[in-house]
């Protein structure tokens, strides 16, 4: 997100580069569907916003560039659970339009509810791996990364 631009010049340069622009109105909708109090506010500048408005500004201008791969790193670092969870389903979403994702997370119980498959890293190598719901059942993931006994 560029705090100097409007809101509507963020979306404007996330669509910019794509190759493919038939279906851009299409991913404006989808976007304001995702989030529909950005609509409201495409005259304002970006750095007016909230910090929570920011954020989905931020994956807007993203979704509009019409990714293949969504690389997404500590996604709810310094943000309310609540909108956490909304993005996470935003990005939960995805694959079922073509977009692959990649998320980086520390939140690993809101990640592993949503996630398809998962690499748990344990001092930069691969400790475990499988899908968000056999890992979040798995007793030492559990215990390590869950908080729960």
């Amino acid at each position: 997100m560029l705090p100097s631009l409007t809101v509507a010049e963020n979306l404007r340069l996330g669509a910019a580069y794509r190759s493919d622009k038939t279906d851009l109105s299409r991913d404006y909708e989808r976007v304001f569907e995702y989030f529909p109090v950005l609509k409201g506010k495409m005259s304002q500048r970006a750095s007016l916003l909230s910090g929570r408005e920011q954020q989905m500004l931020s994956l807007s201008r993203a979704l509009l560039a019409a990714p293949r791969l969504l690389m997404v790193d500590e996604m709810s670092l310094g943000l309310a659970s609540q909108l956490t969870r909304q993005l996470l389903d935003v990005v939960a979403d995805l694959p079922r339009s073509g977009t692959g994702v990649l998320c980086v997370e520390q939140n690993t119980k809101l990640v592993l509810k949503k996630a398809d498959y998962a690499y748990v890293l344990e001092t930069g190598r691969v400790s475990h791996k499988g899908t968000g719901s056999s890992l979040s059942s798995d007793e030492s993931i559990v215990h390590s990364y869950l908080g729960q006994e």
